[in-house]
């Protein structure tokens, strides 16, 4: 994860939700640790849902995002389904991103693609976690391979390769089976 303090805005985005969230918590955990944070108590708002909706209410992520966090000095505003903004939605919260309030970090999670002015807006001022394992087998395997580098458990070849096997495309059950 790329979470540090100075970064106002961030899209985690994917197809597959189990990785999305997975790079969700991590984010956050990040985002609130004591080495980031000195021990203050950053707040956390969570908003919209863990699918598409076709009437996502971003009337309470624009008032959270337009005022200062109370006793604290920084405010987290997580919005979740970001995949399913419409394009004028989109355009809001890009006008946000550009100029965003200090001591708040949005955080956009989305199971599919955002609209692209908000996308653009988070490449150009904040950051994307993009969490898809890549369209190709060389790509996929490159990600195979790092999350195993990472992982509490280390696997010999042969183990690797089998569990690879097992998980074929489902490649969001690789943490739980870790």
């Amino acid at each position: 994860i790329e979470g540090d303090g100075s970064v106002s805005s961030y899209l985690i985005q994917g197809d597959d939700p189990a990785l999305v969230s997975e790079a969700l918590s991590g984010l956050l955990e990040e985002l609130t640790s004591e080495e980031l944070t000195g021990g203050a108590f950053v707040p956390v708002e969570e908003h919209g849902s863990s699918g598409s909706e076709d009437n996502l209410d971003i009337g309470p992520v624009l008032d959270a995002l337009s005022t200062p966090p109370f006793l604290a000095d920084r405010r987290l505003v997580v919005l979740r389904g970001a995949e399913g903004l419409n394009a004028a939605q989109a355009t809001e919260l890009a006008e946000r991103v550009k100029d965003p309030l200090e001591g708040n970090v949005l955080v956009l999670v989305a199971s599919g693609k955002v609209p692209a002015a908000l996308s653009k807006a988070v490449k150009t001022s904040g950051t994307v976690l993009d969490t898809s394992p890549g369209g190709n087998s060389r790509q996929r395997a490159d990600w195979f391979a790092d999350r195993l580098r990472h992982a509490p458990v280390h696997l010999d070849a042969e183990a690797a390769r089998r569990l690879g096997e097992h998980l074929g495309e489902d490649v969001g059950r690789l943490q739980s089976v870790l």
